[in-house]
């Protein structure tokens, strides 16, 4: 059954939507209405961020039902309900202290509405509701006495708002192919992947990570400072290792088996990092080394155990070590990049 408002508007049904549906946000008076007094609904906090998709039509990059748990010591997936990602949409954290991670936001179902008739308002810039911006403002940080000023945004609350999946459940594989997120082809290539990398471990072997030379005399490559714009390209993993020290880290950053994919192939820089919040205490931190992320360049999770497939697509970081400067290529050289 489709929940209808009036003869024209249909809101989205939990669990219906599905990658490429059209839809666009209800009006921002609804979406009071759904949001406790953090200001979240099922423990998804909607942000203020958010407020500026008000009116706009978007396109469901993918049903949000399992993402990973990457500030443990291990990767593990966790399952959200009735919730999806649009294409369009990204957090530019200027309601979080500038944090400039860029995480996928999650959109629960009950905030959208399919973009086939028309807005329920005249208007679709109207000003957002009195009660509205305040609740979000507060419901997105609070002073600690020791911390100091703490942020609260759908990442910090993301374990909350998941349950634990455990990782041989391959009912969550099913689901990924069923509502449309993965197809066949791809299901089998990562799991099989998977497999050879579980038995190497098992055998001894350190596959992807370049860890043969981590460890051993590290060393530091050369400082580039590198710009918003410019080309680059990722170092052979040899070279990357020289760099590492035996936890496969380098100045506190880890070099991870998402990131072995891309040594040697050739990308603009996205931006220079300097505040991220960090998801498991609120607070906010200013990067005391130099930290490069890339243009279209994500984590998908497909080589790391316990992650296999997660939706988050966070932006990974790079040391200026880990990377040369190179002239821009050609057009049409540059290699296909998966979507941001």
């Amino acid at each position: 059954m489709t929940i209808t408002t009036g003869s024209t508007r249909r809101l989205a049904e939990p669990g219906s939507l599905r990658p490429g549906d059209r839809v666009r946000l209800r009006p921002l008076h609804e979406i009071l209405e759904t949001l406790d007094e953090t200001g979240s609904y099922e423990n998804v906090p909607f942000m203020l961020e958010m407020t500026e998709y008000a009116g706009r039509t978007m396109t469901v990059y993918r049903r949000l039902e399992k993402i990973c748990d990457y500030m443990g010591k291990e990767s593990r997936s966790r399952r959200m309900t009735d919730a999806v990602l649009l294409n369009e949409t990204r957090c530019d954290g200027s309601g979080h202290g500038g944090c400039q991670a860029e995480c996928r936001i999650f959109w629960k179902e009950v905030w959208l509405e399919h973009a086939d008739g028309p807005s329920a308002d005249d208007d679709p810039h109207a000003v957002a509701p009195e009660r509205l911006l305040p609740l979000l403002d507060v419901g997105a940080h609070r002073t600690d006495p020791e911390k100091g000023e703490v942020f609260r945004c759908q990442a910090t609350e993301a374990t909350r708002a998941t349950t634990p999946i455990p990782e041989k459940a391959v009912g969550q594989y099913v689901r990924e192919v069923r509502v449309g997120n993965v197809g066949v082809p791809e299901l089998v290539r990562v799991g099989s992947n998977a497999l050879v990398t579980k038995l190497a471990r098992k055998a001894g072997l350190r596959p992807y990570l370049p860890l043969e030379v981590a460890g051993k005399d590290r060393v530091d490559g050369e400082k580039l400072g590198l710009q918003p714009g410019e080309w680059v390209r990722v170092r052979s993993k040899e070279e990357i290792g020289r760099t590492l020290n035996s936890g496969g880290a380098h100045r506190g950053m880890l070099f991870t088996h998402e990131m072995v994919q891309y040594c040697g192939q050739t990308f603009r820089v996205h931006q220079r990092v300097e505040r991220l919040i960090n998801e498991q205490t609120g607070e906010l931190l200013q990067m005391k080394q130099e930290c490069i992320a890339l243009e279209d360049v994500v984590c998908k999770g497909h080589f790391t155990s316990g992650a296999w497939f997660c939706a988050r697509e966070h932006l990974p970081l790079w040391r200026e070590d880990w990377l040369e400067r190179v002239e821009a290529p050609a057009a049409g050289t540059v290699c296909p990049k998966p979507t941001r």
